[in-house]
């Protein structure tokens, strides 16, 4: 069973994720099961218990439940209630800690694919969301209907969790909560971890150089290379600086390309959207695996092919490939930005792994920005597995005992049409959304708006104004190894809105917290309502790579209120503190970075000599922990750390890898 279930967490998916064909929008709906109650999904008190005998799930009816420990619950599609719209609903999945508990007062964890359209929920004909805004009152919809289901619901705690761009998901739907006079429930909490809030270059490009402070084996603990990426931040004007309290709003960031038309830049920008689309690179790799059908022989032409590309890519020259390690810390000084990547430093830095520092380098390199250790290409195949997300859920018995829509099959990514159209408005993301980021860095004047708004605080203020009034809390999480979504990411958005009446925290976080097997988890800070987690060993989906470590923090941090991380009277953090030289991260341990094809087959330790002039290099770049009021331009201090792998104990946690859930 679960280590323990909360008084009532629900989860979201992440972004529906883009697929390489463009078809037009389908429609879909939910599938009329035997024994459905012959009321027009109406919900009331006079059929609730018909509506809850229908969702019920019989677990021994689930291919493979019989190998691990299935908690009773319901699952189903619930209608969002949007007129017109009938065939709008959002599937759910619901766990109780004993059975019964959802329709009465005990603990439940309720996942949801959000918003209509995706995973298992469904869509009318032109019934997508058309922004943030209508998806926000979708879900009120939704969440309407469950207490009308299971009445219990309306009045105890809810904290609402989701990763990636959930972080834009939550604060619209948190936006819509506050706008209504009655909510149907009871917000406690919002919890949002590697969440997508600033515009895509300003999340990308300024936390790169941090990066590699982070991980200096991307380029090879080479200080020369990393003077020069040092550099090219400070001309594309990324190299923001961070008071504690944020004294004013950060400045606005300009866009990765001088020439948005360049081959190049729409190159990169499609690279982009993959990027914060496809969240797990295990399962582009596992589709590619299965396509090719490959076997040894086909593995060594592959090598032979990939070796050939590289020396390809070296002579190119119009790439940072051509250019040796000297020769491109020569160019630190020139005081011009690169003419070929433009301000797009994490694609150079990506290339310039890929070609010159090993693993990355060699023939079955992979650069994961979703956990910078695994370097491993294919990873362990799992599309045949009858344990595999895709595969379970697309199992008819599945569908049938989930009581999930038949009519099409269940995938873990498309390309979502924003107000029923593929097409995207030149007022939207790169996804076709054209609703604000919850918090906006915003580009320069007169280039195309990928991130969409003013440049201006946008939600979070007004948020965290009302989550104080209302008693709501709020948590951000961060993995250690996340190179897309950083921590310094996340602490740059708490830095940049005002809450409890002042911009940001007070104080650098370095407070350390511990799991409740006793291990490290990572550092946490606590200010008048905000919460900030950095999870050590964790890639972008932090509840995937350290399960363990974010069920003590949830229940811990988020339920629980440990006061660890809270300023006492005199303003100083509560707890074990990091030394002061490494506040805000994890001390360098320069560990390994993993290696090999389909399975771990070896890993890359540099020598410690190498480590050591490293480190005596970087020391002059490393900014001193500030104290209230002072300015820090580099927040991180050099470390690394191994992933930690999770067994698969539960069905549960089958379901993670796929997106469904995205916590233990």
């Amino acid at each position: 069973m679960l280590p323990f279930l909360l008084p009532w967490l629900l989860s979201l998916t992440p972004l529906a994720e883009a697929q390489i064909a463009r078809l037009p929008p389908q429609a879909s709906s939910p599938h009329a099961y035997p024994g459905i109650p012959n009321t027009d999904y109406i919900y009331n008190s006079s059929n609730q218990k018909q509506w809850q005998d229908y969702y019920r799930v019989d677990s021994s009816t689930l291919p493979n439940a019989t190998q691990c420990e299935m908690p009773s619950g319901y699952a189903g599609n619930v209608p969002v209630n949007r007129s017109g719209f009938s065939n709008d609903t959002l599937f759910m999945w619901a766990f109780e800690k004993t059975p019964g508990s959802l329709a009465n007062e005990s603990s439940t964890e309720i996942y949801v694919d959000n918003p209509v359209g995706t995973g298992y929920s469904t869509a009318s004909d032109g019934g997508y969301i058309v922004d943030e805004d209508q998806m926000g009152e979708d879900f009120m919809g939704f969440l309407a209907n469950m207490a009308n289901i299971f009445p219990g619901l309306a009045n105890r705690p809810l904290y609402l969790l989701g990763e990636s761009y959930a972080g834009t998901y939550i604060p619209y739907i948190t936006k819509a909560y506050f706008g209504m006079e009655t909510p149907p429930v009871s917000l406690k909490e919002i919890v949002m971890a590697d969440a997508t809030m600033m515009s895509l270059d300003a999340t990308e490009q300024t936390p790169t150089v941090l990066a590699l402070e982070t991980y200096p084996q991307i380029i090879g603990y080479d200080i020369e290379v990393y003077k020069y990426f040092r550099e090219q931040l400070h001309l594309c004007g990324y190299d923001l600086n961070y008071t504690f309290p944020q004294t004013k709003p950060l400045p606005s960031v300009r866009s990765a390309f001088l020439d948005e038309s360049s081959p190049f830049a729409a190159t990169a920008r499609a690279a982009q959207k993959a990027r914060f689309t496809l969240k797990q690179t295990a399962r582009v790799r596992q589709t590619i695996n299965r396509a090719l059908k490959r076997d040894v022989l086909e593995e060594e032409e592959r090598k032979r092919e990939f070796q050939a590309k590289v020396r390809e890519l070296r002579a190119s020259p119009t790439s940072v490939s051509s250019i040796s390690r000297r020769d491109l810390s020569g160019r630190a000084t020139n005081g011009t930005i690169d003419p070929f990547y433009h301000c797009d430093l994490l694609d150079e830095i990506i290339d310039y792994a890929l070609n010159f520092t090993e693993p990355w380098s060699d023939a079955f390199g992979e650069f994961d920005i979703y956990d910078v250790p695994d370097t491993l290409f294919p990873e362990p195949p799992m599309g045949d597995d009858p344990t595999s997300p895709t595969t379970f859920l697309n199992d008819k018995r599945t569908a049938v005992g989930l009581h999930a829509p038949q009519d099409e099959a269940w995938e873990d990514t498309i390309n979502y049409p924003f107000n029923n159209t593929f097409e995207v408005p030149d007022n939207a993301n790169i996804f076709g959304d054209t609703s604000k980021f919850p918090y906006v860095t915003h580009y320069i004047e007169n280039l195309p708006a990928y991130n969409s708004g003013p440049p201006s605080i946008f939600i979070l203020s007004d948020l965290a104004t009302n989550a104080s009034k209302k008693g709501v809390g709020m948590t951000f999480i961060a993995g250690q190894a996340d190179f897309l979504v950083s921590p310094a990411s996340t602490l740059g958005s708490i830095q940049n809105f005002t809450f409890g009446g002042i911009r940001g925290y007070t104080k650098v976080p370095s407070t350390k917290w511990y799991s409740d097997n006793g291990e490290f988890g990572g550092i946490v800070h606590q200010e008048r309502n905000v919460t900030f987690g950095l999870f050590k060993g964790a890639g972008h989906l932090t509840s995937l790579w350290q399960a363990e470590h974010y069920h003590s923090f949830i229940k811990n941090f988020v339920v629980n209120k440990n006061i660890n991380g809270t300023l006492d009277s005199s303003g100083k953090p509560i707890g074990d503190q990091q030394p002061l030289s490494h506040a805000f991260n994890i001390p360098a341990e320069h560990d390994a970075i993993f290696t090999g094809s389909g399975t771990t087959m070896g890993s890359t330790v540099w020598p410690s000599a190498t480590i050591a002039a490293w480190d005596s290099a970087i020391a002059p770049f490393i900014t001193s922990t500030p104290t209230t009021n002072k300015t820090i331009s580099n927040m991180t201090n050099g470390f690394t750390s191994l992933t930690s792998t999770i067994p698969f104990k539960t069905l549960i946690s089958l379901m993670l890898a796929g997106g469904l859930m995205v916590i233990r």
